[in-house]
């Protein structure tokens, strides 16, 4: 199989845009570039984190182009291509292929309810676009209103030749340790929660996609080279200080948050796309005095400029 597998701190990135709401490919750079000498080791793109829904086919395909061009085979890339419609995924698969991803990914089709059947097919589809590369079921049920289970994910893999792995987005530990006993450890069972990356490493996970790592890439890094390392108190510890970033996060808008942070740390000046808002003056000063309180308490630096 060519491409290349994504193991270890994988960042969720965003599709920047600008003031004005529009995707700038231009943002791209400057921000990958950061983001890997911060320590992540591999890309996810124009997943959640990346706002997939809001962007129209012709902007998904130049944003997965950014990706390549910005990243320079110096980690692997997976581009998320899963849409609501059957079309656009495939189209998405097909240009993913032909501008070198080293993987792709796919949320299954949502809005209405599909049975395993219905579900094994449609990635049998999807998969056999690029049939040479690793291909990644996205399993998101709180958005996609379909669940892959192991059990189904197991029927996949004996069809699917090139499946590598799933995303487990179900904020279900219980779910994640199912998949590895399912699907063995040799299989790229990724964790897509930020609080769970230790749990995770411990139950012999391969990796995790990160949005955290989008706009505090050092935190993340350093909990992964902490728990590889064996010094499990210390993983732990700033796995708490994750945990506590997401529950503040939760007490505000959808991903706003994230691009705030970036923005005044200097990672790339990027903005929510409509209908997304910006942070209220209340809602700023909440962030970032929490996460002030948060750096002194855990001895962690999290708004230093970049």
């Amino acid at each position: 199989m060519k491409g290349k597998k994504i193991t270890g701190l994988i960042v969720a990135t965003i599709t920047p845009v600008n003031r004005n709401g529009d995707f700038d490919p231009g943002l791209m750079q400057s921000m990958i570039d950061i983001l890997l000498e911060k320590g992540c080791e591999g890309v996810f793109g124009i997943g959640s984190t990346g706002n997939f829904p809001l962007f129209s086919t012709e902007e998904r395909k130049v944003a997965a182009e950014a990706h390549v061009k910005a990243v320079k085979g110096r980690v692997p890339v997976c581009i998320h291509i899963g849409s609501d419609t059957e079309t656009q995924t495939l189209e998405l698969a097909r240009h993913a292929g032909e501008i070198g991803v080293d993987s792709f990914a796919a949320v299954p089709p949502y809005y209405y309810k599909y049975d395993a059947a219905a579900l094994t097919a449609y990635f049998s589809r999807v998969a056999a676009i690029n049939p040479d590369l690793p291909f990644y079921v996205y399993n998101i049920p709180m958005y996609a209103a379909n669940d892959v289970t192991p059990a189904i994910l197991k029927s996949m893999k004996d069809v699917i030749p090139n499946l590598a792995g799933v995303k487990d987005t179900t904020q279900d530990f219980t779910r994640f340790i199912d998949y590895v006993d399912v699907m063995g450890t040799d299989f790229g069972n990724i964790m897509g929660s930020d609080g769970m990356c230790v749990a995770a490493h411990v139950m012999g996970g391969a990796g995790g996609i990160c949005a955290m790592a989008s706009h505090n890439p050092e935190l993340m890094a350093a909990i992964f080279r902490l728990v590889r390392a064996g010094e499990i108190e210390e993983a732990r510890r700033l796995q708490f200080l994750a945990s506590r970033l997401r529950l503040l996060f939760m007490k505000l808008p959808f991903f706003t948050p994230r691009v705030t942070i970036m923005r005044r740390r200097g990672i790339v000046d990027a903005w929510p796309r409509n209908p997304m808002r910006n942070l209220s003056a209340e809602q700023e000063t909440l962030l970032f005095d929490t996460m002030s309180t948060l750096e002194d308490e855990f001895n962690f630096p999290l708004l230093s400029k970049v």
